[in-house]
């Protein structure tokens, strides 16, 4: 483990680096908000910055901040239902986002089953104790981690049609993908490696 100064040290960067991506989606966020009242017609840059809003809140319950500045005075209950509500929240707000920007691409169907199992696992995360709904994660990150690979699939079909910019989206799906898979395995403590969902 090291010395006292060295675990403080080590300790110390983690929350520097957290705060440099917290600020980073914060900022992402209010960018693409900005974006949409701007051009209100176009409803993608409203979920995208949804989704960094949530990343950054997820980021906070998840990272050394809430352990060193808020741990004290939180409450457990609480604490893990912002922690998986920032998370799979964000899922069904990415299938607006995909169906906005690729509707010929992204099949609605996937958009309702998707917005459907979501609004159920938040009402059993919202309506039953910790010790029930910390249950629904294994089943809950298998269809988040299926339906990137549907995303990334999405990202394909669309660069194949014409829209290049979806290049940048299958890259970015792929890097984000990796790091979920990552936390997922490491959270169930397959591998030792660490969170990295954040940076991906």
């Amino acid at each position: 483990l090291g010395t006292e100064q060295q675990i403080l040290k080590k300790r110390n960067r983690t929350i520097a680096i957290d705060l440099f991506i917290i600020g980073g989606l914060f900022i992402m966020a209010l960018y693409h908000f900005g974006l949409f009242l701007l051009r209100r017609s176009d409803r993608s840059p409203l979920y995208f910055g949804i989704i960094c809003l949530l990343w950054a809140l997820n980021s906070v319950v998840t990272g050394e901040i809430i352990s060193t500045i808020f741990l004290p005075w939180i409450d457990f209950g609480l604490f893990l239902r912002v922690e998986y509500l920032s998370l799979y929240l964000s899922i069904p707000v990415f299938s607006f986002m995909l169906i906005t920007l690729y509707p010929n691409e992204f099949h609605r169907r996937v958009l309702h089953i998707t917005t459907l199992f979501f609004a159920f696992v938040t009402l059993i995360i919202l309506g039953t104790p910790e010790t029930l709904f910390t249950n629904i994660a294994t089943p809950t990150h298998i269809y988040m981690i299926v339906f990137g690979f549907y995303a990334i699939y999405v990202f394909a079909i669309a660069y194949r049609n014409g829209q290049t910019e979806a290049g940048w989206f299958f890259v970015g799906t792929i890097v984000l993908m990796i790091t979920t898979i990552n936390d997922t395995l490491h959270n169930h403590y397959f591998i030792l490696t660490g969170n990295y969902r954040s940076l991906g």
